[in-house]
């Protein structure tokens, strides 16, 4: 079984918002071609269109999506996926903000086994999923 952990709402968001600033990015260059400009007006502009490309590409690539299944965490980031076994790993929730409206995703913390940690922006639920989900694979190697 397979479940998502990351929250969508949040994924499509930071994907619309890299759509909008690769479009500012090219409105900017193209005003910045239509209207020969020099010094510094035309180092602003370029800085401003490099700049905005910059963060449209991170944020459109550099996405985690994170499922919860038998073997332990799935995690895909880059196209690279990694399955960590559920005995190594511990998931924390990680406070944001002090009100927790009902709408709003949750920021977690994972510890991997190599020393690293991984953040995400995770459903509600996500750490009762997780618990579950090391229940059902304890109660399979019992088995």
């Amino acid at each position: 079984m397979r479940q998502r952990l990351h929250s969508l709402t949040f994924h499509w968001l930071r994907r619309v918002f890299a759509v909008l600033l690769a479009a500012d990015a090219l409105r900017a260059s193209f005003d910045l071609w239509s209207e020969w400009r020099v010094g510094a007006e035309a180092l602003s502009a370029v800085l401003h269109v490099g700049t905005f490309l910059l963060l449209a590409f991170h944020l459109w690539f550099r996405g985690r999506t994170v499922f919860a299944t038998d073997q332990g965490l799935e995690l895909v980031a880059g196209g690279v996926v990694r399955v960590v076994p559920w005995p190594r790993l511990d998931l924390r929730e990680m406070p944001w903000m002090t009100l927790h409206p009902p709408w709003y995703p949750r920021l977690y913390q994972l510890d991997l086994p190599d020393g690293a940690s991984l953040d995400f922006v995770g459903r509600r639920n996500a750490v009762a999923i997780v618990r579950a989900a090391q229940q059902r694979a304890k109660l399979a190697a019992r088995v």
